[in-house]
């Protein structure tokens, strides 16, 4: 009797390069302890979830994400002094998450058409037959929603994958008095976009 393969879970996110200010993330009614990086409250809360060392996260970066964000003391003042704190990278390191934490570095700004497009190969190319994807589209290009939206239907029927979830963490929508930032699940576009198209 054949054992069944198990799916392997998949997360990808784009680190930002902007300095983020501590909240705390509320991810299905979860609340998270204050973080910087929302990439942490979201690996946290899958991890609580059951996630394991066959899943996986893939975090994308850009060179200037990589120097500001994902290595320590990227930051500086306005006066040229170097701002002490951890990056992404020594925070995960941090968590012992059970899933791997994957930096692909390289990836392009997505200054014209020829970027963007590599982008989406870079990110099709991380991918396996029947993964479950997790997209965090809290940072990076503006892009990024409709690559993932694109990528997710495209990915679906080329690997067999299947969207799980896409997460935004509404920093700039927190509520100030209590500090807390609502993850929003914008999971059920990637439903409505076959009927769109062929409706």
């Amino acid at each position: 009797m054949k054992t069944a393969i198990k799916e392997r879970k998949v997360f990808i996110s784009f680190l930002g390069a902007s300095n983020y200010s501590e909240c705390h993330y509320m991810i299905n009614g979860q609340l998270s302890r204050p973080v910087r990086y929302v990439q942490e409250a979201m690996l946290e809360y899958y991890a609580s979830c059951g996630w394991d060392d066959g899943d996986c996260a893939y975090i994308m970066l850009t060179d200037i994400a990589k120097a500001r964000n994902w290595e320590n003391d990227g930051h500086k003042t306005k006066e040229g002094e170097v701002i002490k704190q951890k990056g992404l990278c020594d925070c995960m390191a941090a968590l012992e998450l059970p899933m791997s934490i994957v930096p692909v570095e390289g990836v392009p700004m997505g200054n014209d058409e020829k970027e963007i497009m590599s982008i989406f190969s870079t990110i099709f190319g991380l991918l396996q037959e029947g993964d479950e994807l997790y997209f965090d589209i809290t940072h990076g290009f503006r892009y990024l929603p409709m690559i993932t939206l694109v990528l997710g239907n495209y990915s679906k029927f080329l690997k067999n994958v299947t969207v799980r979830w896409i997460g935004y963490g509404n920093f700039e929508g927190r509520d100030t008095k209590t500090n807390v930032a609502q993850v929003v699940d914008l999971t059920a576009m990637t439903t409505a976009m076959p009927h769109l198209w062929y409706n």
